[in-house]
């Protein structure tokens, strides 16, 4: 379900691009694709106590000292997916700074993204 809800995500970034307008909120569907895709290369993972999902981690995230589930993610990411780690916090920092800073993004911003975003679909179903 996780990939498709990315590739539904990815669809609505394409849209949003084509239209021409709006680059902050194609740059942050680009990032909800990208967890979406994260999460399906992600989970479950196996440890030795059995298969650990999202929800166990983030319900767990107070005893680490982690405030938001993107937090949660970004060091999961990190820790176990580190190739494609680089890209998935420039889509992270690029939609946090497209939502909440400025709300205009540069069209070299946005490509970047998008390359971003291709890098870790393909690096998440290549599994």
């Amino acid at each position: 379900m996780k990939k498709e809800w990315g590739y539904r995500n990815l669809e609505l970034c394409q849209h949003i691009i084509a239209k021409g307008t709006h680059d902050d909120w194609a740059i942050t569907t680009a990032f909800y694709s990208a967890i979406h895709f994260v999460d399906y290369r992600l989970f479950p993972i196996k440890d030795t106590v059995g298969n650990i999902q999202f929800s166990d981690l983030f319900s767990a995230k107070h005893s680490l000292k982690i405030s938001t589930p993107h937090e949660v993610r970004k060091r999961l990411v990190n820790l176990y997916l580190n190739e494609i780690s680089g890209s998935f916090n420039y889509l992270y920092d690029s939609s946090k700074f497209a939502r909440y800073t400025n709300y205009n993004v540069s069209k070299k911003r946005l490509e970047r993204c998008q390359k971003n975003l291709n890098r870790i679909i393909n690096f998440c179903e290549s599994k």
